[in-house]
């Protein structure tokens, strides 16, 4: 592996450990500036390649590889449609060793022990019951963000915990289309997506003292790096106090609540992430 030691390293201090299930989300214009700098070359697939080391063959990496193409053109191709979200699941597309999910709308390129089970899984709803989301609440998967603030962006599964709770600013939208899949026939669909009612949010927000009530009850670790941060949740932890918080308040004293008025202000975001 090339400058194997120095990945090995890097990974274990972003916080992956052996038999980690993760969902990384991760913005990498930092670490290449690093790796430059210390005079290292940086090949994602050597990345890659030390994640699933150190998580050892109990482990499991999902990378999102999601794509709302579908919620527009009614069309999705197992292997065509291309990934929106990160550099890193579009490499992990193309090895042999990562497999894609089924959703046509959220998508993650996997590799692990588990593989089978998160591919085959079959949901109604996109963060409904037994979806890649809930698989990864059920087992107490991590959900590591790096160089990017959950708070803003990247934390795709906000919208799992909105749909337990059932909130009153999203609601379910039916997304019919044909699905090519990966023995390259082609079938009819549906999914139901909860999607943002537009009226009642101009997005969903997450305040920024949740950092601190997640580290109150160790579901949340900070981590510092030459390069930037790393931010490590455990989702089932993170979830159950995050929907007794939903619960338990008014709108306005939520740690997430919807965002009525005001300025966007979120970088690295495509148009229909910040529709959704």
């Amino acid at each position: 592996m090339e400058n194997r030691s120095f990945y090995i390293d890097l990974i274990k201090k972003i916080g992956f450990s052996k038999g980690d299930t993760v969902l990384l989300a991760a913005d990498f214009v930092n670490m290449l500036i690093f790796f430059k700098n210390k005079k290292h070359h940086f090949n994602s697939n050597t990345f890659i390649d030390a994640i699933i080391e150190v998580l050892g063959n109990t482990g499991n990496l999902l990378l999102p590889t999601h794509n709302w193409d579908f919620c527009e053109t009614k069309k999705y191709d197992y292997y065509k449609t291309k990934s929106m979200t990160g550099s890193l699941g579009k490499t992990a597309l193309k090895r042999n060793d990562f497999s894609r999910s089924n959703n046509p709308i959220f998508s993650f390129a996997i590799w692990g022990k588990s593989k089978d089970i998160y591919i085959n899984t079959k949901h109604k709803s996109c963060f409904g019951k037994n979806s890649p989301f809930d698989l990864l609440y059920k087992n107490s998967a991590k959900h590591i963000s790096l160089n990017l603030d959950y708070k803003d962006s990247g934390f795709t599964f906000v919208h799992y915990i909105e749909e337990k709770v059932g909130v009153n600013y999203r609601f379910f939208k039916k997304f019919k289309g044909m699905y090519t899949n990966k023995n390259g026939l082609e079938e009819k669909i549906e999914y139901d997506f909860y999607v943002r009612d537009k009226n009642k949010a101009l997005r969903t927000s997450i305040k920024k003292e949740t950092d601190k009530h997640l580290q109150t009850i160790n579901a949340l670790k900070k981590i510092k790096l030459e390069f930037g941060f790393s931010t490590v949740i455990d989702l089932r932890k993170a979830t159950d106090y995050l929907i007794n918080n939903i619960k338990e308040n008014s709108e306005q004293n939520r740690l997430i609540f919807p965002m009525l008025s005001g300025k966007f202000l979120r970088k690295s975001i495509n148009d229909f992430e910040y529709n959704s």
